[in-house]
């Protein structure tokens, strides 16, 4: 694939030193993401000024990432310029749609394959575009399990986090909670303490009130 995008490069005039990988690790369901860009070419060839193409790609290996981020270049490409591959052995390369593209112009790229006069090159287009819109769907596919799963995945360290706040709120308030108990033990005391004192205090008062009058009789 990375030939293959080097081919259509030098068709329009881009030198292929223009092109740069760059693969990064993450922590994530994809563990690669790769980053390529081909470089800006004022001058390319006649009437084409190559444009700066930057796109990222995440996959389970540093190969498959590469692929991906190839593939997403070449049908940028092929959308982009493709006057330039109109006439060329590259002309039915997948195009990358852009979300504003209007049907007529779907339609055209549909009915591309009509035009060639060798019926095998016909079927061999078809089947092509139709790999392609396959693929094309299996991606959709696989980006929203991609954007669900990292949802799911925050959600969760969320609900951890929230969990040792808790824990550590529980544990938090059961300290407080027999920290409150010891005093409320210590007053409980103190107050028999006091209790008991005053009892005895008021116990011999009398007592000694009693000898007293005994003593005056």
């Amino acid at each position: 694939m990375v030939d293959l995008l080097k081919e259509v490069l030098l068709h329009l005039g881009v030198r292929p030193k223009k092109l740069q990988y760059h693969a990064m690790g993450r922590e994530d369901w994809d563990p690669v993401r790769v980053y390529l860009e081909i470089g800006e070419e004022p001058r390319a060839g006649v009437d084409l000024h190559f444009r700066t193409v930057r796109c990222a790609e995440a996959a389970p290996s540093v190969y498959q990432a590469i692929q991906k981020a190839t593939m997403t270049a070449l049908k940028q490409i092929s959308r982009d310029y493709r006057a330039h591959l109109e006439d060329s052995p590259y002309r039915f390369l997948p195009q990358n749609p852009l979300t504003t593209q209007s049907s007529q112009a779907t339609q055209e790229m549909e009915k591309a394959p009509e035009r060639e006069e060798d019926s095998c090159l016909q079927v061999t287009a078809r089947y092509l575009l139709e790999q392609d819109s396959y693929l094309q769907s299996l991606e959709n596919d696989y980006s929203r399990l991609d954007w669900h799963f990292k949802n799911t995945v925050q959600l969760s360290k969320k609900q951890e986090a929230d969990n040792k706040l808790l824990t550590r709120d529980r544990g938090m308030l059961l300290k407080e909670l027999m920290e409150f108990q010891e005093v409320m033990k210590q007053k409980i005391q103190q107050e028999r303490y006091m209790r008991l004192t005053l009892q005895a205090r008021m116990d011999r008062t009398e007592k000694q009130a009693k000898e007293m009058e005994a003593t005056n009789t």
